[in-house]
C-alpha cells in the first residue's frame, strides 16, 4: 500500500491502526508518535491519564509521542488497547525476491561503521562474523541499518542472531513477533 493512500485510510477508517512502516523510498509513512498523540487527543486523554490507564509513566507516554525510537513491545499493545487502536509491527521486504537492491559489502560497511565504534568494520567481517554483526546492528542501529543488513543477510540469519544468548530479552522479542508468520492477515 502506497504513502497516500495508507495516510487516507489512516484518517478514514472507523478502526485505528498504529503503524510504523518504512516505503520504497526510505521514508518514514505515519510514525507512531504523532499517531499516538492524535489518538489520545481523539479519546479526550492527558498524558497523565493515558500513563495511568496502561500503568506507565507519564514521560514514557511523552517520549513515545515525541519520537522515541526504542519501543517497547508491551508498552505499544497497552497503548493501542487503551486506544481501541490495532498494533501493526510491519517490515516488508523493498524487493521480495532478494534479487535488487542488495548492498554491496563495502556499501554496507560504509552504512554500519558508525555502529562499530569500537574496531575498524570492514567488509571480511560480513564474511567471516556475520552473527556478531547482526546482533551489534540490532540492538544499535536504526530501522534503515536493520532493513539492509536483513537485505544482505536474510531473515534466516536474522533469527540465528536474535536467538543468541547474548542477545537482550526485549530485542528477541521484537525479532520474534517481526518474524513470526502472519496468521491473522490476508
Amino acid at each position: 500500500m502506497c504513502g497516500g493512500r495508507l495516510r487516507g485510510l489512516l484518517e478514514t477508517s472507523a478502526e485505528h491502526i498504529f503503524s510504523y512502516m518504512r516505503t520504497i523510498s526510505g521514508s518514514t509513512g505515519p510514525l507512531v508518535g504523532p499517531r499516538l498523540k492524535s489518538l489520545r487527543q481523539r479519546k479526550g486523554l492527558s498524558l497523565k491519564e493515558l500513563a495511568e490507564k496502561i500503568g506507565s509513566s507519564v514521560s514514557a507516554i511523552h517520549r513515545y509521542e515525541s519520537g522515541w525510537g526504542r519501543f517497547e513491545l508491551r508498552t505499544l499493545q497497552r497503548l493501542a488497547a487503551a486506544l481501541d487502536a490495532r498494533l501493526d509491527i510491519r517490515l516488508d521486504p523493498l524487493h521480495p525476491d532478494g534479487s535488487a537492491g542488495r548492498a554491496s559489502p563495502a556499501q554496507l560497511v560504509r552504512t554500519l561503521r558508525p555502529l562499530f565504534w569500537d574496531v575498524e568494520l570492514k567488509p571480511v567481517h560480513l564474511d567471516e562474523n556475520p552473527q556478531w554483526v547482526l546482533r551489534r546492528v540490532l540492538r544499535f542501529g536504526d530501522w534503515q541499518a536493520v532493513r539492509r543488513v536483513r537485505m544482505y543477510f536474510g531473515d534466516d540469519a536474522v533469527r540465528e542472531a536474535t536467538a543468541h544468548r547474548s542477545m537482550d530479552v526485549r530485542t528477541r522479542q521484537l525479532w520474534q513477533v517481526i518474524l513470526s508468520p502472519t496468521r491473522d492477515r490476508p
